[in-house]
């Protein structure tokens, strides 16, 4: 008999750690499952990838066909997109609704191009908020984890004390960039820049209180959950923090677009644009809407009081900034 060039044949099976050389790999028991992989943690007895491959750890393959449900949350950009079709129809629907409200011959002004009238404008308002609001919050049941993991909308109850602090703050610094602004563009006429005159024109009418909870409830609510939430979110999902927060307040910052000259709308803008930085800046660093609702509240309630004339009008940016450092607690 030759002997074997590489020395006698093992005569028992070699031994070593299960996976090694010889031992067959046996399965944990029980049901196995599919979640995700965080960056960096290994599956039992698979290495961590590293290098470009090593974006969301191994995943094992499943035994049945991927679906939708697998790769959860799969929303994205283009639902802030979809969303401009189903807040425009709600929109324009409840303006209809509130036509019922009106005269014929207001609503004929309206057909030619008037004015629109008080009870057209404030039912229109409340269907745009209550599609703002509902709009994340169908995307989150349909592609989403929750309102929570998605959007960030959870209640926390110190970020109420917060959100009134940032609020305060807001009002200064929104009034510090729209004098900054106003003083640059010399803007003579104040006016142009006022978002809230509608809230004066319906003064004497019922529909006042309709537009009083639209401004200082509906909007912080609705307005954060879309842009704060989804908006957000969206964006950051796609590229990163940072951006997210400059492209939602740019988001933001339009739709407040009254049709003025430039001048105002500059003002209004630089106005707006503050508070919607600051108000992303919040929602990241606080992890929930809390604060952000809060702080929104804050700042529209002294914006309506101000339209309203329970605080008097400022004749420009500058007087204004006075007047709130004076309105302020402290």
């Amino acid at each position: 008999m030759t002997d074997h060039p590489f020395g006698p044949p093992p005569t028992s099976p070699p031994t070593g750690p299960p996976g090694s050389f010889g031992e067959p790999l046996t399965p944990p028991p029980g049901p196995q499952s599919l979640r995700p992989i965080p960056v960096g943690e290994p599956l039992t007895g698979v290495p961590a990838p590293s290098g470009p491959e090593a974006s969301g750890g191994w995943v094992p393959v499943p035994d049945h066909p991927v679906t939708r449900d697998d790769r959860r949350p799969w929303w994205g950009m283009g639902d802030i997109l979809l969303s401009v079709p189903f807040i425009l129809v709600l929109a324009m629907i409840m303006t209809f609704v509130g036509a019922a409200f009106v005269g014929g011959d207001q609503f004929g002004d309206v057909v030619e191009g008037g004015a629109v009238p008080t009870a057209m404008l404030a039912t229109g308002l409340i269907g745009q908020q209550f599609a703002q609001g509902i709009w994340p919050i169908i995307v989150s049941k349909w592609k989403g984890l929750g309102s929570g993991p998605d959007w960030r909308l959870r209640f926390s109850g110190p970020d109420v004390g917060i959100g009134v602090l940032v609020g305060a703050g807001m009002l200064l610094v929104a009034g510090l960039a729209a004098f900054v602004a106003e003083t640059i563009v010399g803007l003579d006429d104040s006016s142009e820049a006022d978002n809230t005159q509608f809230l004066d024109d319906a003064q004497g009418t019922p529909w006042l209180y309709v537009l009083i909870f639209a401004v200082v409830i509906g909007a912080p609510v609705a307005e954060e959950i879309f842009f704060r939430g989804l908006t957000l979110r969206a964006i950051e999902k796609r590229f990163d923090t940072f951006w997210a927060i400059v492209g939602s307040t740019i988001i933001f910052t339009l739709p407040h677009f009254i049709g003025s000259g430039w001048q105002g709308t500059v003002v209004l803008f630089s106005a707006i644009g503050s508070v919607g930085a600051i108000l992303g800046v919040l929602a990241v660093k606080r992890d929930n809407l809390t604060a952000p609702i809060t702080a929104h509240m804050l700042f529209n309630s002294v914006g309506a009081l101000a339209a309203l004339g329970v605080i008097e009008e400022p004749e420009s940016s500058g007087a204004g900034l006075a007047q709130l450092l004076s309105f302020l607690p402290w």
